[in-house]
């Protein structure tokens, strides 16, 4: 009989040995673990060595947050924590975050999940300088914490001080400052020249371009780096344009895409008080070896145009085919740096579609190439698209059958008795990128677009001239378009920047009437070579790398594995003695 039981409870032991076994070969083997440290709400980014300032008494919450697990997000709330003040564990503090009243301590977390542990510190220092700036200029605080004035004109002179107090003991405080050219041409090294005063304050003499001035007070226990920038007086005015559009700036850069072979016109019309204006154009490329390369080009006007060469795929230092230039524009007081970059979509990066809303609507398309879509309407997203970020352009085009009082009232006051209307369209153009799509209202240029005419639109009288256009109403302001009609393939074509309600217009006049109108009307062009005039546009550090200690518990399977095992032995054993 106490064989008998004895055989059960073993049979018991190894099917809950098998069921642990199976259970754990399910759970995930978690290799690695990171995290961030946060302080206050925002990342903690100081070292050892660059310990974060804070003061005496100064209410700190510390926390760790974005937590991957083998690279992928984990809830926090999955994690446990234990924080630490100088290396000893803090009673009851297990939760993310901590918070306490600085006192001179350094404060530490362990975080554990699935077996697997990371240790993460907080480094702080105790802010013993109080320090403020001033200046007979007016100063403006930037959102990189440098003061920034304007200087005046070459020559000029403006006084800058920092006055310093500190609440170390036995505090000797010390200024040193430095000055530099902000902005050198390529081949330049940028030069620190410190400055022979050992006092708060600093005479600016202002030379040509920008200038940037340091000053670094240290009461012995810590230091505290003061940055200003000397800007000049105005006295040039200038502006940029890409193929005809004005591009956005991402720190001073300008992007836009092309097609290998195209030709892209770069143009920085400038003019100043001062008369001269010179030009410096640069083509730079990134070398595996040198680092950057300057190649000084052949050219001293405003406008430069370039060939988009194929993309180079083997050069990891460029986006998708990058090609970048600078140009410097001077006037002997100021000194603008411009920095291009051309590069090529990625096949089937940015997506054009029309869709067409309703049976009665005609057919209306998008005929700009990708490219010239991508430059006109994602200007604010291109440093994301010339890193591989997706997107797609969507027109919508539907027949309304009536337009609103107020919009025909304005079509009426804007065509005469002879034009007649043929229909009207609501066309809408939208953007997508970053899964958001938005509506774009306005274009920062024309793009091109085409709808289909109707047979019942198309005049088939030999003897009447029909000629159409396109009256636009965009808030509530009206403006007739010129269009051109391609009778093979029944397309209007026309330009826009403003997407709203568009109404298809036209005037019949009889052929007699068009030839003898043709007959009366000069040669404008005669005895002139050319007459083309171009038109200016209108001037208008992330996850912490953590070592893991050898804290998490592998045997588990192992230790299930073999009591299993003794089991299945044991069993055995008993089963053969009570055959026997």
């Amino acid at each position: 009989m106490k064989r008998k039981i004895l055989s059960v409870i073993l049979a018991v032991t190894m099917l809950f040995s098998a069921l642990n076994i199976i259970a754990f070969a399910e759970e995930p083997v978690i290799s690695s673990l990171s995290a961030e440290r946060f302080m206050n709400g925002e990342v903690f980014w100081n070292g050892p060595y660059n310990p974060r300032l804070v003061k005496a008494d100064e209410n700190i919450e510390i926390g760790i947050g974005n937590i991957l697990a083998n690279g992928q997000f984990i809830s926090s709330q999955e994690a446990t924590y234990i924080w630490y003040k100088d290396n000893v564990e803090i009673p009851g503090a297990t939760a993310e975050t901590y918070e306490f009243k600085y006192d001179g301590a350094q404060y530490s977390c362990l975080i554990s999940y699935m077996g697997i542990s990371c240790f993460f510190e907080f480094f702080f220092k105790e802010d013993t300088l109080e320090v403020t700036v001033g200046s007979d200029a007016e100063l403006v605080l930037s959102e990189d914490e440098m003061y920034t004035f304007v200087g005046g004109e070459v020559g000029d002179k403006t006084d800058i001080w920092v006055n310093a107090t500190s609440t170390a003991p036995n505090a000797n405080i010390t200024y040193v400052w430095e000055r530099w050219e902000m902005y050198t041409l390529p081949g330049q090294m940028t030069e620190f020249e410190v400055l022979d005063n050992n006092t708060n304050r600093c005479q600016v003499v202002r030379r040509e371009g920008t200038e940037g001035y340091t000053c670094t007070v240290d009461d012995g226990n810590c230091n505290k780096i003061i940055y200003f920038q000397v800007d000049p007086v105005d006295t040039m005015t200038d502006t940029t344009y890409i193929d005809g559009i004005a591009p956005e700036s991402y720190a001073g850069m300008y992007i836009a895409v092309a097609n290998p072979g195209e030709t892209v016109t770069i143009k920085i019309p400038a003019t100043s008080t001062k008369g001269n204006v010179t030009y410096k154009w640069y083509k730079t490329t990134m070398d595996d070896q040198t680092g950057m390369c300057y190649e000084l080009l052949d050219n001293t006007s405003d406008t430069l145009s370039v060939e988009k060469t194929a993309p180079e795929e083997d050069n990891i230092y460029q986006a998708y085919g990058e090609q970048t230039y600078e140009c410097y524009v001077e006037d002997g007081n100021e000194r603008t740096r411009y920095w291009y970059m051309l590069f090529c979509l990625h096949p089937e990066q940015i997506e054009s579609q029309s869709e067409i809303i309703g049976e009665d609507t005609p057919k209306v398309t998008l005929d700009d190439n990708t490219e010239n879509l991508t430059n006109n309407i994602f200007r604010e997203e291109m440093m994301e698209i010339s890193a591989g970020e997706t997107g797609e352009v969507k027109l919508t085009a539907e027949l309304k059958g009536e337009v609103s009082s107020k919009e025909q009232e304005i079509i009426n006051n804007s065509i005469d008795d002879n034009t007649k209307i043929g229909l009207n369209l609501d066309i809408n153009l939208y953007k997508t990128i970053f899964d958001q799509t938005t509506q774009v209202t306005e274009t920062a240029k024309e793009v091109n677009l085409s709808v289909e005419i109707s047979e019942d639109l198309i005049n088939e009288n030999a003897d009447i001239v029909r000629e159409y256009k396109v009256l636009r109403i965009h808030n509530d302001e009206a403006e007739i378009l010129d269009c051109v009609f391609d009778k093979d393939s029944k397309k209007l074509s026309f330009e826009t920047d403003k997407f709203s309600t568009y109404t298809v217009i036209y005037t019949d006049k009889s052929v007699e009437d068009e030839e003898e109108k043709q007959e009366t009307i000069p040669d404008e062009n005669d005895g002139n070579e050319n007459t083309d005039k171009g038109v200016e546009p209108e001037k208008n550090e992330g996850q912490e790398d953590v070592k893991i200690p050898a804290t998490g518990d592998t045997s588990n399977a192992a230790g299930w594995f073999i009591l299993l095992l003794a089991s299945a032995v044991a069993l055995s054993a008993i089963t053969l003695k009570i055959k026997d």
